[in-house]
């Protein structure tokens, strides 16, 4: 606090006039000045401005520095406006008083006016050192808050990270699966050293993040996904996934509510927006940011442009690490921007610093971390409810199957009987695919898709190459769905080893049947596959939600009535010469 120059901008006189003000500076004095600035037109800049710092993820030098040309420009507009007059004075003698003492000035920005949240301050440049402020000093946004100076939070190491990744299938797809590597890659060294732990929540859904925030302590929150700013109710959001799979707007207040039912609130939040290919959007976070270190969370880093992959692996990597052997969290923020430097890229102005109060020291570590035993990589989650009416789908195929082969059936119930089985059997596959899918995930809705047109190109089509061929890709959707449903932490016990029992049984049965008749096993196999697969379903559900719950009972009854209408369909099919 004592080595801070801290700004106070905002509005002026009219349209475009601002005033900022020296709050305390190293150097002493509180001048003010004022300033005009075209807001609208650096807004309007802001796709440019992207674009050019995600070129830079993928450019070579020579590119770079053509791309840092609006940088520059803009950061150049920002100080100049902003370090005017006296305040430059200011400026220039506290620098001068922090060279000569040894220590780092920090710059620390008050911003009460609206509209200048919007602005990418880190892009601040000083044209006589020709230095960008926040790769040479720490830089931060203070949010005011009266007589907010608590002692950092004592903790035991590990720190616990939980982390929730929301893709809803009506926004701009994420891949969950690699977000979630990556970031496991970035905290690999201080996980294996023990002084950090990352925990995922399963499903990004109010009552799965709840549920996990009350089972903590949790002393971050790293949010990987989409926000935005609501221009009618003047708040930000975040968007996480509604029971439908649809996106779930949480505005910041209520997420405010919902981060305080951990014990200890977390002390830092982080917003990663991930590259949607969605460029020239306004701030996304900064709304939300700002408003949940009003509402009482200590620091909040945000993303104020979409980031590439391996920019967000560097940052996390230099930030979680610098936190972990107990930096400030400005410094934390300079280190993992310098880890982005590493990278030749411009996206180090990309993170952005909000701080409640006077402090930024968030953690004291006490104790020795106990050095982390790695153990398998987490496997994905299942939907029981997907399962169960996968497992109801099956079953309904193993039924038709039966009576196929041991009922004397018309030529129209044959028909008809090989369409529900056809709708059954591809219904099963694509259900239990949805239950092994983690959210947004794309090459579950390839397979999923494949899986689809294989159904569809074989019913009605008594090509015998075809269908075989068709019933190949099947068997390989298959396998993809029931090695991710082998593989998922919520199935232990038996029900992991039957669902390996029956998927190696169905795809065995599956390429036999194409040679050898084997109509009593399919039909014994299909059926008793299914009633297990239900009976795990089931199993899985009792450690769910109560909503949950109830959804996998009512698929449940809900799928054997349509088996007793499957069933009347078919023997009782209008038009035919009577029933079997």
């Amino acid at each position: 606090m004592e080595n801070d120059i801290e700004l106070e901008i905002g509005s002026g006189s009219g349209p475009g006039d601002y005033t900022v003000r020296v709050i305390r500076a190293l150097a002493g004095g509180e001048p003010s000045a004022t300033f005009t600035l075209d807001v609208d037109a650096l807004l309007d800049r802001r796709a440019e401005l992207e674009d050019a710092v995600l070129t830079s993820a993928i450019s070579t030098r020579r590119t770079i520095s053509r791309a840092e040309k609006p940088l520059r420009e803009v950061g150049q507009q920002l100080f100049q406006a902003l370090f005017t007059g006296p305040v430059n004075g200011t400026y220039r003698a506290s620098l001068g008083a922090a060279q000569r003492s040894g220590q780092q000035l920090r710059v620390v920005l008050r911003l009460t006016a609206s509209e200048l949240a919007g602005l990418p301050w880190e892009m601040l440049f000083d044209p006589e050192t020709e230095s960008y402020l926040c790769r040479t000093r720490p830089l931060l946004r203070r949010i005011p808050a009266s007589d907010y100076s608590p002692d950092p939070l004592e903790v035991v190491p590990p720190l616990r990270i939980l982390g929730i990744a929301a893709s809803p299938r009506d926004l701009g797809a994420l891949d969950i699966d690699a977000e979630k590597q990556h970031l496991a890659r970035a905290l690999a060294e201080p996980i294996a050293a023990g002084l950090v732990e990352l925990v995922w929540v399963p499903q990004a859904t109010w009552s799965s993040v709840q549920a996990h925030l009350l089972g903590g302590p949790w002393h971050i929150v790293h949010f990987i996904g989409h926000g935005g700013y609501d221009l009618h109710g003047q708040e930000g959001h975040i968007a996480l996934i509604s029971a439908s799979g649809r996106s779930d707007m949480v505005e910041s207040s209520r997420l405010v509510d919902l981060l305080r039912e951990a014990d200890p609130t977390p002390q830092l939040v982080v917003l990663n927006s991930c590259s949607t290919g969605e460029a020239g959007e306004e701030d996304l976070f900064s709304g939300t940011a700002a408003a949940l270190v009003r509402g009482g969370i200590s620091a909040v880093v945000a993303m104020q442009f979409a980031v590439s992959d391996t920019a967000a692996v560097a940052f996390a990597r230099g930030f979680y690490d610098a936190i972990a052997h107990g930096r400030d969290i400005d410094k934390a923020a300079g280190s993992g921007r310098t880890s982005i430097l590493g990278l030749a890229s411009l996206e180090w102005v990309t993170p952005v610093l909000y701080v409640r109060g006077s402090s930024t020291r968030l953690f004291t570590l006490s104790g020795r971390p106990v050095p982390h035993k790695p153990g398998p990589p987490p496997g994905p989650e299942v939907n029981p409810v997907y399962l169960a009416l996968g497992g109801m789908a099956l079953l309904i195929a193993g039924l038709t199957n039966g009576w196929f082969h041991f009922f004397p059936m018309s030529g129209q119930q044959a028909q008809t009987n090989y369409s529900v089985y056809v709708f059954a059997h591809a219904a099963a596959l694509a259900l239990f695919v949805l239950a092994g899918l983690p959210d947004g995930s794309r090459t579950g809705r390839i397979i999923l898709g494949i899986a689809a047109c294989a159904a569809l190109l074989t019913i009605g089509n008594n090509t015998v190459a075809l269908m075989y061929t068709l019933r190949f890709v099947e068997v390989a959707c298959g396998l993809w769905a029931g090695g991710r449903l082998v593989q998922a932490r919520t199935l232990t016990g038996w029900p992991r080893w039957l669902l390996l029992l029956l998927f190696v049984s169905l795809t065995l049965v599956t390429v036999l049947e194409m040679v050898v008749p084997l109509a009593i096993w399919t039909t014994l196999l299909f059926t008793a596959a299914g009633a297990l697969f239900v009976l795990a379903a089931l199993r899985l559900a009792k450690g769910c939600p109560r909503p949950v719950r109830l959804r996998v009972l009512g698929a449940v009854t809900g799928t054997a009535l349509a088996v007793v209408a499957a069933t009347a369909i078919i023997l009782w099919v209008p038009g035919t010469a009577g029933k079997p």
